[in-house]
This record gives structure tokens, sequence and C-alpha cells, in this order.
């Protein structure tokens, strides 16, 4: 069976259907398939995501990824997985996908998202918002199959390829059909070599219902809600575990009472300032990538080679994952001039003064962020300590989640409002720190720190300006 990669891909496809005991996966012959139509030919240039791949550029310039990691690319769902670096940690995700993008933008950018990376693994998602503006299910298998001959041309063929299927949408449930098209013609694709996989998560939407149950999505009845995301979860790390060899991470075995410092803002002088290195006590900060306020940052957006406090270079990364703004002390409200009395050495203005943000709107999902410290010794005992301030007369109210190994421990942090007023007229928290003591990192060298707004509400906000993380004697 192996000689139909000598005929046109249809033809290969047909007699796979046809002969399906004698198209299963297989041990022997070409990992990856070289095709005769020349796929690539089909595809169009759309330069949408230049800003974004560029930063990602300088990002990886600064301090690039490991070889033999898993790059994750795709649309939204893709981006907008939170909890992708916790929920699949063991293979150290590196998250590349950006909001809206069509087969074709993988195309265009694979040299960055996956081709630079040297993974051991590739998982793709995305032909939905193919369907959805009528490129039909003939761009999705083209780009797909362009995508499989670039991998193989450029990386050899020991790396797979893993095809998420398109996911039933009570939004798009009129074009289901299809959407089922393309997932068919590329998982019979799969099940003629041994390095292309499907994995199939409809079945799981599907059982709840035609279209799927409302409750694994947002309100927007296509991006999947935290349950969406569970099923996800489950289904993919299911077929990982069986496929694909964890990563084997390296840990840097830092000394006891190490300290590193992250400054959380933006860096263009009306909006922001980085923290001094060395400031006033001494101690040298990490702050992240120079951005203008209000910047929205993509998932698998990174900062790497993290300092201590003495200055001295670490093999630390801190990595973004979910639907975040950049916003600004020196126009929105952040801590300016914060007293040593209350805060200690985290009173550095630069630092208090801007911060992330998130905000829970009805067109994304629930405002949330995560930040994942990678390359931390899993038998070292961790201390994290949060602060975040934002002026404001509403009271802000920020959950802060922290896992690794062992259970998750969660805190409360009211940043803003009225109630905190002081004689100074400043509405923000101004002495209240949020520490998190007995952590470890997960098995894989991993700390994730979560935060979203209390609650929920359409509107809401909840900030972080700076992490310290500490190793304890």
């Amino acid at each position: 069976m192996r000689i139909l990669i000598n005929f046109p891909w249809q033809i290969a496809l047909l007699c796979c259907i046809a002969l399906t005991a004698g198209c299963s996966d297989s041990d022997s012959g070409p990992a990856l398939p070289a095709w005769e139509d020349a796929p690539c030919e089909t595809v169009s240039s759309l330069n949408q995501y230049d800003g974004l791949m560029s930063r990602w550029k300088e990002q990886t310039d600064a301090a690039p990824f490991e070889a033999g990691r898993m790059v994750f690319t795709g649309s939204s769902s893709i981006r907008f997985w939170e909890q992708l670096q916790e929920d699949l940690s063991p293979w150290a995700p590196i998250q590349r996908g950006f909001g809206g993008a069509i087969s074709w933008n993988l195309v265009e950018y694979i040299d960055e998202t996956i081709i630079r990376h040297d993974p051991a693994a590739v998982v793709i998602f995305v032909g939905t918002n193919d369907i959805a503006v009528d490129l039909g299910p003939t761009v999705v298998v083209d780009s797909y199959r362009c995508i499989v001959e670039t991998v193989a041309q450029e990386l050899g063929d020991d790396v797979s390829i893993h095809y998420i299927a398109i996911t039933p949408t009570p939004l798009r449930w009129d074009q289901w059909s299809e959407a089922n098209q393309a997932n068919e013609e590329i998982a019979a694709l799969a099940s003629q070599w041994r390095g292309l996989h499907f994995i199939d998560t409809s079945p799981a939407f599907l059982a709840t219902g035609e279209p799927p149950a409302a409750d694994l999505f947002i309100s927007d009845g296509l991006h999947l809600s935290d349950a969406g995301y569970a099923i996800w979860a489950e289904e993919i790390r299911e077929h990982l575990e069986a496929t694909v060899p964890k990563f084997s991470a390296v840990f840097d075995p830092l000394e006891p009472g190490t300290t590193l410092l992250v400054d959380l803002g933006p860096g263009n002088p009306e909006d922001g300032l980085l923290a001094p290195s060395p400031d006033g006590f001494g101690r040298h900060w990490n702050s992240w990538h120079p951005v203008e306020a209000n910047t929205l940052l993509s998932s698998g957006e990174h900062l790497g080679s993290l300092v201590t406090t003495s200055g001295e270079a670490t093999s630390l990364r801190l990595t973004f994952s979910g639907a975040t703004k950049f916003s600004a002390g020196l126009r929105d409200g952040g801590l300016l001039d914060p007293s040593e009395a209350f805060l200690g050495d985290l009173a550095v203005p630069e630092a208090t003064a801007d911060f992330l943000y998130v905000s829970a709107t009805g067109t994304v999902l629930v405002g949330r962020g995560s930040l994942t410290f990678e390359g931390l010794d899993p038998d070292a005992s961790l201390q994290l300590r949060l602060f975040a301030s934002r002026a404001g007369l509403e009271m802000e109210t920020v959950v802060y989640r922290v896992s690794g190994a062992g259970a998750p421990q969660s805190r409360t942090l009211n940043s803003s409002g009225d109630e905190l007023a002081s004689g100074d007229g400043f509405a923000g928290n101004q002495d209240t720190v949020v520490m998190f003591a007995g952590l470890a990192a997960d098995t894989s060298g991993r700390l994730h720190v979560d935060f979203e707004p209390q609650g929920g509400a359409l509107g809401s906000t909840a900030s972080l300006a700076l992490i310290e993380l500490k190793i304890v004697p």
C-alpha cells in the first residue's frame, strides 16, 4: 500500500478509505509523505500577523527554546488556551496560536512558528475559520499537506504532526458537514503515514448533543469555555501519552536564598517604566519587553534568561498565556509613590506604577491570564510574593492561583477601590502583598501563576504589577 505515494493524493485517499485495514498506522516505511502535486503552490500570502511574528522572533532570538519541545499552533482556540502550559506541561509546549488564523496563515508563518524551534512534534488546530469564509475543505486539506511537506523538507521525518479535529460548535453548526469533510480527509491521510496523527475530539462534543451543549463554549457559541477546554485537555493528553515521549526538561539548581524579581508593565516613557537594575535596594530586576500601553499580548510571548537579584543569569523562562492587555500606571492609576514602610524592598516605583491586566468581556474568554516559570528544580522549596495596585473607585478583587506540585493554592487581593483610599486620595492598594509559601514546581520544572477578576462580571479587571520568586533556604 505504501506505493500509493507515487500517485495523486486523492487516489491514495480513496484507496485508503476502501482498504482501511491496509492503511492503518505502520511502523515501517516513511514517516511523512512526499506529495506529487505540489500543494504549497496553492497557498496565498496574506501578511496579517507580521507584528506578532516580529515580537515572537525578537523574544526567541533573545532566549531560544530548547530543541525537542512540542509546538502548538493554529487559530484562536490555541491562543486562548490559558492553561495549556499546565495541562500539557510534560511536553513543554511552545504556544503559537493567533486569533482569526486560517490555514494559509499557518503556512505563511511556518518558519517562525514551527521550523525555527526544531520541535519533536507539532500539534495543529486550524480550519474552522476557512470553512466560515467559504474557502472550503479543499483549502484546509491542501494547506495541511503543505505544512506536512515543509516540515518534512526542513526538519526531516522524525517530527510527528498531530491535527486536532475541527470542533463542532453551536455558532457554526450549519457548516459542520463541510468542517467534518476536512476532518475525514485529514484523518484518512493520517492513517497512511506513521508520522501523521489525527486527534478526533468531535465525538466527545457531539455526545452532549447536536449541536454540542452550549456550556462547552463561551457566550459567542464558538470559543471553548473551561468545560470545553477540559475535554480538549483530556483527549489530547491521552493521545500524546500514547504517541509522543515527554520532554526531558533540564532544571537550573539555584542556590537556596536565590531570589528573582519580575516587573510587569509597558516600557514606553509615557505609560510605564522599566525597573532599574540595580534598584535603590541593590537588587536586579527582569522587566518585560518594552511595548506600548494596551498592547494585546498573545500566548507564547516569553521572557527568557531571567537574572537573579544579584545579577546572575539563569536558564529560567517566564511564558505568558491567555487574553491579556498591558496597561500603564503613569496614565491609568498604578502606585507611583510606594512606601518602604508598607512594602519593604518591593517599594520600587518603576515596578509598582505599571502592570499587566486582564478584562472580562463578552467577546473573549472570561478575563484570565497565566504566567509560567520554566526550568525550576522540582526538589526546591519555593515562595512567591505578588503585588498589584490600580487606582479606581470601583473595587477590583483579584484571584491569584498558583499550581505546580501538590494542590493549587489561591489568594485574593483588593487592588483598587474607594474603600482603599488614603489621606492622599489614592484609591488603590498601597500596603498588601500576596504571599504563597510551601510551593514546588511540577515534575517538568514548571510553576504556574493565574490571575483573574473575582466573579468574572463583564467589565471587571484583574491586574498584576510584579512577582518575586524565592528559593527558600
